[in-house]
C-alpha cells in the first residue's frame, strides 16, 4: 500500500523542521476559555475531519493504550445521531502507524472495537468514502447564480 501520494501532496502543510513543533508553536491555548462552561466541560480537539456530499468523517487518534475520555464518548455519540457524521477512534502509534484497533460511532451507537492494522483502517476509510459518494445528504452549489 502506498503511504504517501506519488505527487508529494501533503494536506497538512506544516514543516516542523522549519516552523517548530505544531502543538508548541501553532496550537491555541484553549485553557484561557476554561471558565466559559459549567463544571469540567471544556473544548475538545478534533484530530482529523473530511466532508463528502454533506457527510463528515472524523478520525480521532489515541495512543496505543489511549482511551477516549467519557466526555468525548458522549459528545461523539450525540453528534453522530442522524447519520451525517461518522467518527472512527483509532488506537495506535502515530509515528510508526502501527495500529492495534479502531472503533466506529455512527448514528449515536458505538461499535465493538475492531482489532486492526493500517491496511484494515485504510479499507474502512475508503469504504466510508465510497458510501458517502453514493449517499449524498444534499447538494450545495457554491457561488451559484
Amino acid at each position: 500500500m502506498q503511504v504517501k501520494r506519488s505527487d508529494g501532496y501533503n494536506p497538512f502543510r506544516h514543516d516542523c523542521g522549519q516552523y517548530g513543533c505544531y502543538l508548541a508553536e501553532c496550537h491555541p491555548k484553549m485553557e484561557w476559555f476554561a471558565d466559559c462552561f459549567p463544571g469540567k466541560i471544556s473544548f475538545s480537539d478534533m484530530d482529523h475531519i473530511v466532508e463528502r456530499n454533506g457527510r463528515a468523517l472524523v478520525v480521532e487518534w489515541k495512543g496505543p493504550k489511549g482511551q477516549l475520555g467519557k466526555g468525548q464518548e458522549i459528545m461523539w455519540a450525540k453528534l453522530t445521531r442522524g447519520t451525517m457524521l461518522t467518527t472512527i477512534v483509532v488506537n495506535g502509534d502515530p509515528k510508526t502507524m502501527d495500529i492495534s484497533s479502531y472503533q466506529v460511532c455512527w448514528n449515536g451507537k458505538w461499535s465493538t472495537p475492531h482489532e486492526s492494522g493500517l491496511v484494515d483502517l485504510h479499507e474502512r476509510i475508503k469504504s466510508w468514502a465510497d458510501w458517502a459518494e453514493q449517499h449524498p445528504v444534499f447538494a450545495v452549489r457554491v457561488n451559484a447564480k
